[in-house]
């Protein structure tokens, strides 16, 4: 499709037209998004929500999330399985469901993704595991002097801090490396 045909068919924004945009932009990291380490484009949730076009598949994940989080349904599965190729939005979906757990807040146009009243009034803990960023070898340090050499290790970190860590250290440990700690 040539750039012609796309312009006919819709306006690009003037950032993309100008060349004001960054690679940095386009390279989502959903740990990065988590913990608050990410750019602006994807931490703040009104400039995220501003950039991002309300899809039907972003809205129908943002819903069935929500609802479970509220507790006012669940008539789907609470796995859900994010079928899109490299490129198709997972990661970008899965950061908009972080914002949508926090409270959307500062959102004017949260109601172009979900019904406001499904988004959690009551707090909500985060954990993103995202394997690029483990090392079963040596262990992700946590903080200095504790590291993670398990997928279940860092969850509960993430979950509960040092504290949940305890809980499953001797299993993390055990199931990481087999090098000597």
């Amino acid at each position: 499709m040539s750039t012609a045909t796309i312009c006919a068919n819709c306006t690009p924004r003037l950032d993309l037209l100008s060349d004001a945009t960054r690679d940095q932009q386009f390279m989502a990291d959903l740990s990065q998004g988590v913990n608050g380490t990410t750019l602006p484009d994807y931490m703040e949730p009104a400039l995220f929500f501003r950039n991002t076009f309300p899809t039907r598949g972003l809205r129908e994940l943002m819903k069935a999330v929500c609802l479970r989080l509220s507790g006012k349904g669940g008539e789907v599965s609470p796995i859900v399985r994010l079928g899109t190729e490299y490129g198709g939005g997972k990661t970008h979906g899965l950061i908009a469901l972080t914002h949508a757990a926090r409270g959307m807040a500062g959102v004017s146009n949260a109601v172009d993704f979900v019904d406001p009243t499904l988004l959690p009034t009551n707090p909500v803990r985060i954990a993103a595991l995202d394997g690029e960023n483990t090392d079963p070898a040596n262990g992700r340090q946590l903080e200095p002097g504790l590291c993670a050499f398990s997928l279940w290790g860092e969850l509960a970190y993430q979950l509960g801090g040092k504290a949940a860590y305890e809980l499953v250290r001797n299993s993390d440990e055990q199931n990481g490396s087999s090098k000597t700690r």
